[in-house]
């Protein structure tokens, strides 16, 4: 009786098998998207995610010193270089200026009309402090928001760029 019974399981399990297939097939060519994990979705990347952010951006030289901030998943991180040469040439020493935690929000247009992403940045030393702010990105351009006042910037500081390495 338990194999009549397992071969008729087994029959049940055999009919599903062409739409598996078909299925399959549909994935691995491409026809069918699947979204990811995170469902909210926007212009191709995830909602909240930040990933087009992630990297190390360089900030342009100023008196023999340049920033670098790298963005990951959760974290950013803040090193300042200073040059012996006023071009940022030569040798130089890194300073580690700060990290911070970092959530990446929604999408928003700023007073300009510009899409820019909000970001939380809360301080990962000492007491707890979070500051709301903006990005913008420009192809391998990246702009952060005017110095808030209140809460929110409503503008992006295209007067300070850096640049993706």
């Amino acid at each position: 009786m338990q194999m009549i019974t397992a071969f008729i399981k087994g029959m049940r399990m055999i009919k599903h098998l062409p739409i598996l297939a078909v299925a399959s097939m549909l994935l691995i060519s491409g026809c069918i998207d699947l979204p990811d994990s995170d469902p909210g979705t926007y212009s191709g990347t995830v909602k909240g995610s930040g990933n087009e952010f992630f990297g190390v951006w360089e900030d342009e030289c100023n008196d023999s010193s340049l920033a670098t901030f790298t963005f990951s998943e959760d974290l950013l991180v803040a090193d300042i270089y200073f040059f012996e040469n006023f071009d940022c040439t030569g040798s130089s020493n890194k300073y580690h200026i700060e990290e911070f935690n970092i959530i990446y929000g929604d999408q928003v247009i700023v007073d300009s009309g510009i899409e820019a992403t909000t970001i939380e940045r809360i301080t990962r030393v000492g007491p707890e402090q979070r500051t709301l702010q903006l990005l913008h990105r420009d192809g391998d351009d990246l702009y952060f928001g005017e110095i808030p006042v209140d809460n929110l910037p409503t503008a992006i500081n295209f007067d300070r760029k850096l640049t993706l390495q």
